[in-house]
């Protein structure tokens, strides 16, 4: 038996029966190293690859801190950021705070909530409008030709300091290190072309040339020092580390791949991904990402459950999932005008035709199906309700296509399919 968590405070009893646990994937294996504001300042004072931040800065200097969506517990390590700065002589009327759009569905932060009330009056709060030209400044053309057009904050600063949410490995929608920069604080036509499905390879990888764009951005712009936070189980902060971007970018590899990689023998029937954490990230982007962390697991033609507490309505290019005659059709009519959320059904397409897909969430069964995808929900506390189209309870060659309902939970893997391998994970960031 295993537990595996999701949502805020939910979880769900798997029972295996004649099935085989390939691997069972947890949160950090590794302890949070020290309280949020102590792990801040030392980074700060001890960089990789750089003297302390105080020896790169001036007290007169103008500071912009490029926050990127998604930073886990964004305000706390901004406040630490601020303090370590005003401790260090820089005036706090020389300090900006950019705050970026949330992606598609997800709650705006508040990266000003920790400031202490003394400081926040002379702190300035910016946050990103893409399509105001007027907050905008032409940085260079990039090496393809394209304009570069940035927030003034970040053109007009003597000192850029990016934060950013650490990955590992390519998610949908980041791009790499200075993703907390370009296209973050781009303008909207940017914007939509690094979240067109042209942004996509065959593997739902990013193609290189938009990854490179991004890095080349970051050196036009002069990033020197960045930071970056890595998660810990449920969206919390775990861990931070700061200092020059090529050093950041391998400590960060390495210190992402002990934490979260897990080493699986071979690829099973069934992967169970948990979405942890609260509303904000109980989001259509997360289950593009946990689809791609379970593509990486699961044989082709298997299951892929995905437990969370989604509940907002899905956007546009997910919407157009339904109405299409065909996925293929959907997201080749989103290439010229990508939706918000095309990179979110451009992955969840790709994972449709792959795998039977079922999602445990608080969303309509309907609005599911209409997807293709099964919906597992809670009927009693020992049972679940799978409903869904029959082809994705049609497992086994030459069987029946059925409706199970009332499914003993202890019973699910071997109902879905009957698999001789099983696999579950919770979501890493």
């Amino acid at each position: 038996m295993a537990t595996l968590r999701y949502g805020a405070n939910s979880s769900v009893q798997i029972e295996f029966g004649a099935c085989t646990l390939l691997a069972e994937c947890g949160g950090p294996r590794s302890a949070r190293p020290a309280p949020l504001a102590e792990a801040v300042h030392d980074v700060l004072a001890k960089p990789v690859g750089l003297p302390a931040l105080s020896r790169c800065i001036t007290p007169s200097d103008q500071i912009t801190i490029a926050l990127e969506a998604g930073v886990p517990e964004a305000a706390e390590v901004a406040a630490a950021v601020v303090r370590y700065l005003v401790d260090s002589a820089v005036d706090p009327d020389g300090i900006t705070v950019l705050r970026s759009a949330p992606p598609a569905g997800g709650e705006p932060q508040n990266p000003t909530a920790a400031i202490p009330a003394d400081l926040l009056r002379r702190i300035r709060l910016v946050d990103h409008d893409p399509r105001d030209r007027a907050s905008l400044a032409y940085l260079a053309a990039s090496h393809s030709g394209e304009p570069i057009w940035l927030n003034r904050a970040l053109t007009d600063a003597d000192v850029v300091l990016p934060i950013g949410c650490a990955h590992g490995r390519a998610v949908p929608g980041h791009f790499g290190l200075h993703s907390a920069i370009y296209p973050t604080f781009a303008d909207y036509q940017a914007q939509a072309r690094f979240r067109s499905p042209q942004a996509l390879g065959a593997r739902g990888r990013h193609r290189k040339g938009f990854v490179d764009a991004v890095a080349e951005i970051g050196w036009l712009l002069g990033i020197a020092f960045t930071v970056q936070v890595i998660p810990g189980a449920g969206g919390a902060f775990h861990q931070v580390v700061a200092g020059s971007p090529d050093q950041v970018r391998r400590r960060v590899r390495a210190v992402y791949d002990q934490t979260w990689r897990w080493d699986v023998p071979r690829r099973a029937g069934v992967v169970v991904v948990g979405i942890e954490g609260g509303p904000e990230q109980q989001t259509w982007a997360n289950v593009a990402r946990a689809l791609t962390a379970a593509m990486d697991c699961v044989r082709d033609e298997g299951t892929v459950i995905v437990c969370c507490e989604v509940a907002e309505a899905p956007g546009e290019a997910v919407e157009s999932l339904r109405a299409a005659r065909s996925h293929q059709q959907a997201v080749r009519a989103m290439t010229n005008k990508p939706p918000d959320d095309a990179l979110t059904a451009v992955q969840l397409a790709r994972a449709i035709e792959r795998v039977n897909l079922f999602l445990r969430s608080r969303l309509d069964p309907d609005m599911l199906e209409d997807l293709l995808i099964g919906a597992i929900q809670p009927f009693h506390q020992a049972a679940v309700q799978i409903s869904g189209t029959p082809r994705h309870l049609n497992y086994a060659a030459g069987s029946p296509r059925v409706t199970i309902a009332a499914v003993p939970q202890k019973f699910l893997p071997q109902y879905l399919g009957r698999p001789d391998s099983f696999f579950f994970r919770r979501l890493a960031p």
